[in-house]
């Protein structure tokens, strides 16, 4: 739905949905999908049992996990529409969730060889790389966290103390840069 401008209008579940993407509690709650896939995994090659019981609680937690996968990509589809295509890491995520459900239901209906563990822990090893997703917004969490100051043609990372005190991390020069600050500006500065 669009006003008079142009502008588009969402939904209030579409609002809702975009919200639930944004929220810091679901970035925790799958990344303990993750750390529980990958226990899952390592108990799946530790277990020497071979009764169908142990392997069908596996699979149900399997299951549990891919359905909290499954769900937060479709929310997030929902709520981002077409931005969820420009950028690469959410096609990258989704593409993974999207494949480690096929697998899942194909090794349910048993339709893969016969030995699944293996087909399961490779699903399992794609799906961790959801981790870098995870981290990106970690470091995005602690770079928003920095106090910058922005004035006067400088953006050092300090902070203030009193009036005449001032307190900042220690000046840096190459790759590091980018978590502080760089030596040239603070000499600048």
């Amino acid at each position: 739905i669009a006003d008079r401008r142009g502008r588009r209008h969402m939904s209030p579940l579409q609002q809702s949905a975009q919200q639930f993407c944004r929220a810091y509690w679901t970035e925790v709650l799958i990344t303990i999908c993750i750390i529980l896939d990958v226990i899952t995994s390592a108990v799946v090659y530790s277990s020497t049992d071979d009764s169908g019981s142990s392997e069908a609680r596996l699979q149900v937690a399997t299951g549990i996990i891919l359905f909290v996968f499954l769900y937060e990509a479709c929310v997030r589809v929902f709520g981002l529409r077409l931005a969820v295509l420009q950028r690469p890491l959410d096609m990258i995520d989704l593409a993974i969730v999207a494949v480690s459900v096929v697998v899942y239901a194909l090794v349910l209906r048993n339709e893969v060889s016969s030995d699944s563990k293996s087909v399961l822990t490779m699903a399992r090893i794609v799906r961790g790389l959801r981790m870098f997703k995870v981290l990106r917004l970690i470091a995005n969490l602690v770079m928003r966290q920095r106090m910058l100051y922005n004035r006067d043609g400088f953006a050092l990372d300090l902070s203030y103390v009193t009036g005449t005190c001032l307190a900042m991390s220690m000046p840096v020069d190459g790759p590091q840069v980018a978590f502080s600050n760089p030596i040239e500006e603070v000499r600048r500065f």
